[in-house]
Order: C-alpha cells, then sequence, then structure tokens
C-alpha cells in the first residue's frame, strides 16, 4: 500500500533501486543482444532450411533447436505509381494503358500491388502490344514503384524435451 506522504528517505531509497535496476536492465539487454546476435549468426552459416519453411534457417543441438526467420516487407512509393501511370498514358497504344495498370494495382486511397514484376514478362497478351524498350520501361518503372525491405532476423530458441 502507498502511504498518502512518503519522507524523502523513502524517495530516495526507491529511486536508488529504480535507477540501479534500471542500469542492471540495460546491461542485460546488451549482453542478451550480443548473444542473439551471435545465434542468428551461427544460425545463418551452420543452419538448414526445414521442409516448407523457406525463411527459416535452423541449427540443432541434442538440447536445442534454433530458428532464425529471415523475410522482408514492401511498400508502394505512390508517386513512382504515379509516373508509371502517366507514361503507361502516354503509350501510342490508348486501351493498353488502363488495362494494365489495372492489372499491376489495385486502387484504393493508396495503390497496392496485385503482382510482381516477373508477372509482367510472362502476360503475353500485354509484351505482345509493347515494344521490347517500352517492355523494359514498364518493368523499370514498375520495379522503382516497389520498395523492398529486409526484416530484421527474428530468432526463436526451443529447448528440447528430455527422454528419461
Amino acid at each position: 500500500m502507498t502511504p498518502k506522504q512518503a519522507s524523502p528517505e523513502t524517495i530516495n531509497s526507491l529511486a536508488e533501486s529504480y535507477v540501479q535496476l534500471k542500469a542492471e536492465i540495460a546491461v542485460k539487454e546488451e549482453q542478451l543482444s550480443e548473444i542473439r546476435e551471435h545465434l542468428v549468426g551461427i544460425a545463418l552459416v551452420q543452419g538448414s532450411t526445414p521442409a516448407r519453411a523457406e525463411k527459416t534457417t535452423r541449427v540443432e543441438t541434442p538440447a536445442f533447436t534454433v530458428d532464425v526467420r529471415q523475410g522482408h516487407s514492401f511498400s508502394i512509393d505512390q508517386k513512382k505509381v504515379e509516373t508509371l501511370k502517366r507514361w503507361l498514358d502516354g503509350l501510342r497504344i490508348p486501351y493498353l494503358a488502363p488495362r494494365l495498370f489495372k492489372k499491376l494495382f489495385r486502387t484504393e486511397e493508396r495503390y497496392f500491388t496485385r503482382v510482381s514484376s516477373d508477372d509482367i514478362r510472362i502476360d503475353s497478351a500485354f509484351t505482345a502490344s509493347l515494344s521490347k524498350k517500352e517492355h523494359a520501361k514498364v518493368l523499370q518503372l514498375f520495379s522503382e514503384c516497389v520498395v523492398v525491405t529486409p526484416n530484421r532476423p527474428s530468432l526463436e530458441v526451443k529447448r528440447k524435451e528430455v527422454e528419461k
């Protein structure tokens, strides 16, 4: 229960404990971070990829399983999408621009991708209508629209059950 009026000595004692614990936590977090980075490095170098887990690297010992997952996130550069849209609108084939743009993006208040740049190469209905130079330009502009950011690897360490 907290008293209504704390003495200066009580406040000093609690504040001192707080500062000490905070410092200890900072030291432990730094140690934990170093161990984490070391385990991630070991798993990436020595680990293998488990079945159906292409973004995971695993290293196992008799006592532990260490998994490192490396993913990425991507976002859409709205200004680059507008550049691509304007360029498509300027093509010599007026019906192509809206169709191709709708295949690449869905529009809300922002643009969201529907396909990857590899899908554009495969779509012969659109590539037949474009010259090689125009096709290359579409790929280049589309790749500029998508900003890929690697995520920090996640680390999961599990202790294995010991059989008796």
